[in-house]
């Protein structure tokens, strides 16, 4: 009788410690590199902007011009008004920006799978005397199929 009662503790004490250690891998959350863009389009002159913005709606759509995605197409970018976050000029200076070569080179760097599970990207755009933040969202690079 002892033995199995022994062995019933054993295979007891087995699964919690299973299930305390599935709960707390669980637990973990993945941290995500978060990087801020400046963009400033109304200080770059037309021919040499090297970025463009489209809206609907409440929806922006940003390109940049520079056929650098992995199959050779513009990167591409959606956000939402909505989520737009008013900054002060004080708290903008807090935040350390990255330039658009570097944003570049890091999407390339990581590829699209990689750079969407682990960045949150926010652009800012300059507003009056406030500056408004987006989150936006890097979107899939497909490559384009002729059909005849």
């Amino acid at each position: 009788m002892k033995k199995s009662t022994k062995a019933l503790t054993i295979r007891i004490f087995v699964c919690i410690n299973i299930i305390l250690t599935s709960l707390t891998y669980a637990q973990k959350v993945h941290k995500k590199d978060t990087l801020y863009y400046l963009i400033d389009l109304h200080k770059i002159p037309i021919n040499d902007r090297m970025l463009s913005r489209d809206t609907e709606g409440t929806y922006h759509f940003y390109q940049v011009n520079c056929f650098c995605s992995d199959s050779g197409q513009n990167l591409r970018f959606l956000c939402d008004e909505k989520t737009n976050v008013v900054l002060s000029k004080r708290k903008l200076s807090m935040i350390g920006l990255i330039s658009l070569p570097n944003l570049i080179e890091r999407i390339k760097k990581s590829g699209y799978r990689q750079f969407k599970n682990n960045v949150v990207l926010y652009f800012i755009e300059p507003d009056k005397k406030n500056y408004n933040k987006f989150e936006v969202h890097l979107l899939e690079d497909r490559k384009m199929k002729v059909v005849y």
